[in-house]
């Protein structure tokens, strides 16, 4: 196995990398638990360590901070999402743009019925393959040699696991085996946040 495969790209994980949602739709996905992320996750919880004075702070409003340093630094971008509206002026239904903006994000990340936008996010951010660096050759546009004639290519972003994005499809590991059909963790267990507080 060649190690390149588990090299990343820091600036991609901090800028975002473009992945599949649902049919042409797509979003621009910054790294979970990047620097950025981090940082605006201990903003959040820094008033509410202070009120709580030391104690553990409700893990409810650790995760509403989660969820909103998500949308802020996550959510980076999206493409190609619509929605119908009414127009005012002749009552017929047409298609609109839904443009990308944080306060929009923290909804779709935050209303239950928009619950797959959340869990798509949390675990397609988490994913290594989205920000694997490129090789100097590959920056180059210079074409990779294998000698076992698979071309080396890196893994698709068209995994597996993606398939459990898709109607109908199985959700798979991220060893390509049936994961358990349970209720995907919460934000604070995949990552790995404690809801005691700290000082400073």
């Amino acid at each position: 196995m060649k190690i390149s495969k588990f090299r990343t790209d820091p600036a991609l994980e901090r800028s975002g990398a473009w992945v599949r949602f649902r049919e042409d739709a797509r979003v621009k996905l910054a790294r979970f638990g990047n620097q950025r992320y981090s940082a605006r996750l201990q903003e959040l919880l820094k008033p509410h360590a202070e009120a709580y004075g030391g104690a553990t702070i409700p893990p409810a409003i650790v995760e509403d901070c989660q969820r909103r340093a998500m949308a802020e630094t996550l959510v980076v971008d999206w493409d190609k999402f619509e929605d119908d509206v009414v127009d005012e002026a002749t009552g017929e239904m047409r298609t609109v743009v839904v443009p990308h903006s944080v306060e929009k994000a923290l909804e779709f990340l935050t209303d239950e019925s928009w619950h797959d936008f959340f869990e798509f996010v949390l675990v397609e951010s988490q994913q290594m393959r989205h920000f694997v660096a490129k090789s100097k050759a590959e920056a180059e546009g210079k074409p990779r040699n294998s000698s076992n004639g698979s071309g080396g290519s890196l893994p698709s972003s068209r995994s597996p696991s993606s398939r459990s994005n898709e109607p109908g499809g199985e959700s798979r590991s991220s060893n390509g085996s049936p994961s358990s059909p349970s209720e995907p963790p919460t934000v604070g267990a995949l990552s790995g946040s404690s809801t005691t507080s700290t000082s400073g």
